[in-house]
């Protein structure tokens, strides 16, 4: 069964988080965006990855999952296609939907259809006709608002204090590398107009979004060369470490860090990029960050499951199933738990900030 444990209130109308009373923040052109290159297939040992961005957030109404059966693995995807389009739909606790289009027609969602949750893939495959993308991108790029990478979010009226609370809103990016294009923005609530300044922009934004999330009901029959979904089968996966105060009694902890192995060579606690921070006034935050190959995400769930730690899910969790997967292991020294989450990662993405762990948001 997937864990979905934040998506379980999946939204509809998706979201970028706002406390509304976000003031003035007026359109920003930020010119071309500058994503990392698409990486090559990782070899396998335990070599560590990590670079920037990182995503935002928010809430919405709630949607009951449904299942889809088990699907048959896809088999290696080529992680050397550039993106041709991603349209992702952001809630409150993180991107809940996403479509990433890749130039060679390959298209990977979390199901067949937004709101549909399943027990049988964290990610499925279909391919489209090269008819098909371009249609996609034209549906996209005939708004007019995709000339530059932008955010629209709401304004303000002046001498208007908005009420606090979450908002709506989607990331669409077309092209990949040096000259891709990023556009996101806040959805509009109905009553937008008693607290802030219009705005064209996100008005047409809105039902471009909407539409392109349900690209599934009109794309054509010759937009498609293979409408039959398979399970993606991630080549890399992002590894996130977490240590955590923890108040319960020391001999309730998992296994101790000291007495496990880390199975990625070194030491838990310095493997891996350092995304944590400082609290006012409380110790620093322990955060770790890495990519890794297939191979070594597999071994590492193998041998600290083996080690005995523990597994806080009450229902069976594997990598290519789960949308992440965690373990915990205990630090009695510094009376902390140590989480270790490890997540499979779409072809073009290596990010790896404190943003992505994987229970602040979706997929």
């Amino acid at each position: 069964m997937r864990n979905r444990a934040a998506l379980l209130a999946i939204p509809v109308v998706v979201a970028v988080a706002i406390l509304v009373g976000l003031a003035a923040a007026s359109v920003i052109q930020v010119g071309k965006t500058h994503p990392s290159a698409p990486p090559s297939v990782a070899p396998p040992s335990p070599s560590v990855s990590a670079a920037p961005t990182s995503a935002s957030a928010a809430p919405s109404p709630e949607m009951t999952p449904t299942s889809s059966p088990a699907f048959a693995g896809c088999g290696p995807l080529d992680e050397s296609v550039p993106l041709a389009l991603r349209v992702e739909a952001i809630s409150e606790t993180g991107r809940w939907w996403v479509i990433s289009v890749y130039d060679d027609g390959q298209v990977l969602t979390p199901a067949l259809l937004p709101g549909q949750y399943d027990d049988g893939a964290w990610m499925v495959a279909r391919r489209l006709s090269q008819s098909g993308v371009a249609q996609l991108r034209a549906a996209v790029l005939e708004s007019g608002l995709f000339e530059y990478s932008a955010s629209y979010n709401p304004v303000a009226l002046p001498g208007v204090e908005p009420p606090g609370r979450g908002g709506g809103g989607f990331t669409i990016t077309v092209g990949s590398g040096p000259d891709a294009i990023a556009v996101n923005w806040t959805s509009m609530f109905p009553d937008d107009a008693l607290y802030y300044q219009p705005s064209p922009e996100r008005e047409a934004l809105d039902p471009l979004g909407e539409h392109m999330l349900a690209f599934d009901s009109w794309l054509p029959q010759d937009g498609w060369d293979d409408r039959d979904p398979c399970m993606v089968q991630a080549l890399r996966f992002r590894v996130f470490i977490d240590a955590q105060p923890y108040g319960g009694a020391l001999a309730d902890l998992p296994p101790d860090i000291t007495d496990v192995s880390w199975p990625l060579g070194g030491d838990i606690l310095s493997w891996g990029a350092d995304v944590g921070y400082q609290p006012p006034g409380e110790p620093y935050h322990v955060m770790r960050c890495g990519i890794v190959a297939r191979t070594d995400a597999f071994r590492l769930v193998d041998e600290l499951r083996d080690a005995g730690a523990f597994d806080p899910f009450t229902f069976s969790t594997t990598l290519d199933v789960s949308n992440y997967l965690e373990l915990q292991l205990g630090d009695r020294a510094a009376t902390w738990i140590v989480g270790i989450h490890v997540q499979p990662v779409l072809p073009d993405d290596s990010r790896c900030t404190r943003d992505n762990q994987p229970y602040s948001g979706g997929i």
